[in-house]
């Protein structure tokens, strides 16, 4: 039967059983399904005394005579009463099993709504796998700390669809649909892929390699039906990537199909280690590029370094001949400070005038010819 607090509720809203299908409807159940996505905070709130007239109709939402409320920390999804919270379905689990003591619990539907305008925005969805790896993580304590019996999980859902209200907005599909394609493509998401790793295993899986699938690269991804098409014609040795061991082996699938005789397979390590490759090569040829005009701005500071030396050294030679020449010409100076007297007209006393007047002995000799040469050294004796 009802639970007594139900029938209280509800009264005669309630279809009365007999004993007799009571009876027959007791552990009659094969399986106890449970549908779970999201668990809230629940407040009193009553109803009021008018509660099932025109003014305050029935509800099933008003029937607990409660409120619920969500705390703002909580994951937020595509849809406004969808939040992320793991614990509330162990707890949930622990209550059913308890209360009903069921052979087994069937999870029927869990997911994570996201919202994307193209297949760009769609194929990678960290949120949903984030979601699906907490769940499952408070499952597995459910089953192992709590002892209830769960025989299954199912991921709500494998497509994208219709949802009721919300139309086609909010996606719920471990596949992307192009509702826009002409056929209708769909493309596995990352969280496909995630997926697929616990099922094979069954077991949890690290989260690190899918969340670090980068979006520009899963943007790339081809139909599934293309990649599978593309992978018929992968000689075995090609098909590494379908390792037992490798989780990311669709997700990393790029397979050309536009002409049945080439294929290409590229993995994110590959991609990443060329980029990487193709950056140090870039950063090389600047550095020479660099390179070679320092080595040219040096060769030309030295050269500007060597004849400036030179030119100091010309000029310090120079000095040094100027000085020379001076000091011959002030002994030049001593030596006819005081000439003889002699009488006017006198030769000799010409030629020792001129002398005096002379700058240098190359100047007196040009003067009196070789016979003043003779006067000069005199002089000087």
């Amino acid at each position: 039967d009802y639970p007594p607090a139900m029938r209280a509720a509800l009264g005669t809203r309630l279809p009365a059983l007999s004993a007799q299908q009571r009876a027959e409807l007791n552990g009659s159940a094969d399986v106890f399904g449970l549908s779970h996505f999201t668990s809230r905070f629940v407040y009193e709130l009553p109803v009021g005394d008018d509660y099932g007239t025109r003014a305050n109709p029935y509800s099933a939402f008003r029937d607990c005579a409660c409120g619920t409320a969500a705390a703002e920390a909580w994951a937020h999804s595509a849809l406004p009463w969808l939040r992320a919270v793991p614990w509330g379905l162990r707890k949930l689990l622990v209550w059913a099993h308890v209360r009903y003591a069921p052979a087994h619990v069937e999870l029927t539907k869990s997911g994570w709504a996201m919202e994307a305008d193209n297949v760009a925005e769609g194929l990678h969805d960290p949120q949903r796998i984030e979601y699906l790896a907490q769940y499952a993580s408070e499952l597995r304590k459910a089953i192992n700390d709590d002892g209830v019996k769960v025989r299954g999980f199912h991921a709500w859902s494998l497509l994208d669809g219709f949802e009721w209200s919300a139309g086609y907005g909010p996606r719920f599909g471990l596949a992307f649909v192009d509702f826009q394609g002409e056929k209708r493509e769909r493309y596995l998401k990352t969280s496909a892929c995630w997926y697929r790793a616990v099922v094979k295993s069954n077991a949890l899986v690290p989260l690190a390699p899918f969340l670090a699938v980068k979006e520009r690269k899963a943007a790339h991804r081809p139909p599934f039906e293309q990649m599978l098409e593309g992978r018929g014609r992968l000689a075995p040795w090609q098909m590494g990537g379908e390792a037992e061991d490798t989780e990311l082996s669709l997700c990393n699938l790029y397979v050309s199909t536009s002409n049945p005789l080439s294929w290409a397979l590229f993995s994110d390590k590959l991609v990443d280690e060329l980029f990487l490759a193709l950056f140090l090569l870039v950063v090389g040829c600047m550095c020479l590029y660099v390179n070679r005009f320092i080595a040219v701005d040096m060769r030309t500071c030295f050269r500007r370094h060597a004849r400036r030396r030179d030119r100091i050294a010309s000029s310090d030679r120079n000095g040094a001949a100027a000085t020379a020449a001076q000091h011959v010409d002030a002994q030049h100076t001593v030596g006819f400070s005081q000439p003889p007297a002699a009488e006017a007209g006198d030769a000799t006393s010409t030629g020792i005038t001129r002398a005096r007047a002379s700058s240098s002995p190359s100047e007196f000799r040009s003067t009196h010819g070789g016979g003043g040469g003779g006067v000069y050294q005199e002089m000087l004796g």
